[in-house]
């Protein structure tokens, strides 16, 4: 979602015909700039002249052509790096605009522009416009690729995560199944893709917690018939578990910030109890990093099946409290 459509726009500029060599020279110039500061991660410098290159791929192909609907979705995709998403979504929905009304839009693109402008209004709060343009990216994928297509796999489970934390768990089960039905066709069992799923689920916290038993059963036996016999593998929360949990230390940054709330590691632990995996599976920043270094320090009873020693992937969840 965050990779730059950039060969898309050097290829477009090099077959296309400019008014002038030398405006043509210059968008060349322009996006191998753009190309290099986004690669640095120079997301400041890189806006103005991914700013030229839109400006002047209106003035040599005009408003409706696929060439500027590129430059719009790269400028969105600039701004979304710099935590602008208000001029993230303002962009990429231009860029989104123009490929409706080009007949001949190639569906890859179109898709890109799609899940790029949701994903930005998502993290701009705007759930229900998120909501809607992943299901146009579906839409989108289910027509060009197919109704079972791995390009269907990412907005599936994105519009899962929407739903969830919008409290609509019937959307989110439904779209979850789908999602795990994706993955487990296009990648595998115990692909990553199953992985980011599991991940979802939990991050999401809505989904799950609304106190519907048999609804949550009846989840758990749909997503068992898609695995088989053993219903791929279940995320166990291991905090009460634990025969040693150290607590995280408060992050002076995330006292800067005013950071709270809760964050869950993913945990792998070993025969004999250790934790030798921990990654912060929601959150990013400094809570996530300092819970995920606690993990690394806790210890568990072994684990046993059928009298031998295994390893095992939980959650431990850390509240951060100001």
């Amino acid at each position: 979602m965050k990779k730059l459509i950039f060969i898309i726009i050097l290829a477009t500029v090099f077959s296309a015909s400019a008014q002038t060599a030398g405006e043509k020279e210059t968008l060349v110039k322009l996006n191998e700039t753009v190309i290099s500061l986004y690669r640095s991660q120079k997301f400041d410098e890189a806006v103005k002249p991914a700013q030229q290159a839109v400006d002047l791929n209106i003035k040599i192909y005009g408003l409706e052509r696929r060439e500027t609907a590129v430059a719009y979705t790269n400028l969105g995709v600039i701004y979304r790096e710099k935590r602008k998403y208000k001029d993230s979504v303002e962009n990429l929905q231009k860029a989104a605009d123009i490929y409706q009304k080009i007949p001949d839009a190639k569906g890859a693109e179109t898709f890109s522009a799609y899940e790029a402008l949701a994903f930005s209004q998502f993290l701009d709060g705007r759930k229900t416009e998120a909501e809607a343009s992943y299901l146009k990216t579906i839409e989108i994928a289910d027509s060009k690729f197919g109704k079972e297509s791995k390009e269907s796999f990412s907005p599936s489970l994105n519009l899962a995560s929407v739903y969830a934390r919008n409290q609509k768990s019937d959307e989110a089960a439904a779209f979850y199944l789908k999602a795990y039905a994706l993955a487990i066709k296009n990648f595998g069992k115990e692909s990553k893709e199953v992985e980011k799923i599991d991940d979802s689920r939990v991050c999401s916290a809505n989904y799950g917690k609304t106190g519907d038993v048999e609804k949550y059963k009846a989840f758990e036996e749909a997503k068992s018939s898609l695995f088989g016999t053993n219903g791929g593998e279940k995320v166990r929360v291991l905090n009460g578990k634990a025969v040693s949990l150290p607590q995280p230390a408060y992050p002076a940054e995330a006292r800067e910030q005013r950071l709270s709330g809760t964050a869950p590691i993913k945990v792998k632990i070993d025969e004999q109890g250790n934790v030798i995996e921990a990654k912060s599976i929601c959150r990013g920043d400094a809570l996530g990093r300092a819970a995920a270094q606690a993990a690394l320090k806790a210890k568990f009873s072994p684990t046993v099946v059928d009298g031998k020693p295994m390893q095992v992937t939980g959650v431990i969840t850390y509240n951060f409290i100001l």
